[in-house]
């Protein structure tokens, strides 16, 4: 098959479509990555043919946006934004770069969040997959919403609450996006479409890339939903440092400490309280600070500050990880077998951190919870629920996953048929 995928957003939206790629063409398939030219490098790199589906855009427009981490109504401030600072001005970009692309290939795969997929899906006839990376964006009675700080509610009440705040939370997405896309497929010569960001899904495949042992697939989904696992990026070629590898092995596993690759933009003092939640005590930690303003100064000896290192790396030497609960790093924590403090701040990274917290393995802290004296707490909370052992068992499951290769097997034996047999009729 020739395969164009197509993503966007940061290293957690782009590394599980770049392990996709390598695996469909290790098994024989023709296979493009579209994305923001940021990722070209890394995509050519690997040997995957690369296409651009928008302008260049840098994670560090955080600096002149940094409402994009706002969590103010269940994260509706950040998704107009998204949308009418970064999504409209490129729509009509991606759909003619994607159209141009299709034409050379059998099959379109597409981050949920790349809303000009379905419109060229639509135009074209083009067969067509979405591929959902955590689970706070599909409906459910049984699960509660991505912007959501709490558990889903149980009973049948709990479970009329549940679909009524899903009812809720679209209808606000809706009246939030309809005005530019409304006009967007105005222009696309296209009716408008009554649920743009969760309606124009694929109807053939939709693949959730994310572990059963994370969020197991309650009933009410649709049949043509697959939930295959994580798609770990696997780095081969990296290391870690030798400084850091020096500080892992001179005692005991030390807590991490990282934001991500967005929220480094927006640490505060998140790495200074990081500091003060081990300093003078027994405890080490490792911070991943991103950017060399975040680095904390007079560091103590149990306490080492470094810009990246990769995490399938380094969270095996790592007793738990405080983090913003990013779907990569929650399925790298996962596979590590560690349990989390988690520190959300937008998107779906809530109701990841409500999730680890309902498997027992993670304490949750609001904004305002988040200094040296709430994560010693965190700590010891973690401790008395037995959080450690959980997560140890949870991480021999994930590790024993292979995410990939089920992805590639669903999109085989899904697709294949389906494009074999357009084939014939054309």
């Amino acid at each position: 098959m020739r395969i164009l995928l197509t993503t966007w957003g940061s290293r957690g939206d782009f590394h599980p479509f770049l392990s996709l790629a390598l695996e469909l063409q290790k098994r024989g398939h023709q296979v493009t990555l579209g994305a923001n030219p940021y990722w070209q490098e890394e995509s050519q790199k690997a040997g995957i043919r690369f296409i651009p589906t928008e302008s260049y855009v840098s994670p560090e427009v955080i600096f002149d946006y940094p409402e994009i981490l706002s969590h103010q109504k269940m994260g509706l401030t950040a998704l107009n934004l998204f949308v009418k600072q970064f999504f409209a001005p490129q729509l009509d970009l991606s759909v003619e770069l994607l159209l141009r692309e299709v034409e050379n290939q059998d099959l379109l795969i597409a981050h949920h969040f790349v809303l000009a997929a379905p419109v060229v899906a639509q135009k074209t006839g083009i067969p067509f997959v979405t591929v959902t990376l955590a689970p706070g964006v599909i409906r459910s009675r049984y699960s509660a919403p991505a912007g959501a700080y709490h558990q889903p509610f149980k009973g049948v009440l709990g479970e009329w609450f549940n679909d009524f705040f899903w009812k809720l939370g679209e209808k606000w997405c809706q009246k939030t996006v309809r005005p530019t896309l409304d006009l967007f497929y105005q222009r696309q010569g296209l009716p408008p479409h009554p649920n743009y960001l969760f309606g124009t899904w694929s109807k053939q495949l939709v693949l959730q890339l994310y572990s059963e042992h994370f969020a197991l697939n309650p009933s009410d989904y649709p049949p043509y939903f697959h939930q295959t696992g994580f798609c770990f990026k696997e780095e081969r070629e990296s290391f870690l440092q030798p400084d850091l590898e020096s500080f892992l092995g001179a005692g005991e596993k030390p807590w991490l400490f990282t934001l991500g690759t967005v929220a480094i933009y927006e640490a505060g003092d998140f790495y200074q309280e990081a500091v003060s939640a081990v300093e003078d005590t027994s405890e080490r930690a490792v911070l991943l600070v991103g950017r060399e303003e975040n680095r904390p100064k007079n560091l103590p000896s149990n306490v080492i500050a470094i810009l990246y290192a990769p995490h399938d790396k380094l969270m095996p030497h790592c007793k738990g990880v405080v983090h913003q609960c990013g779907v990569g790093g929650v399925g790298q924590s996962l596979r590590a077998g560690i349990p989390s403090v988690a520190c959300p701040y937008a998107f779906d990274q809530p109701n990841n951190a409500m999730r680890l917290e309902g498997l027992g393995i993670a304490v949750v802290l609001q904004r305002n919870q988040r200094k040296g004296k709430d994560f010693r707490k965190a700590f010891e909370k973690l401790k008395e629920q037995d959080a450690f052992e959980k997560a140890r068992q949870i991480g021999f499951k994930v590790s024993a996953e292979n995410g990939v290769e089920k992805t590639c097997e669903r999109i085989e034996e899904k697709m294949g048929p389906l494009i074999a047999s357009s084939r014939i009729r054309s």
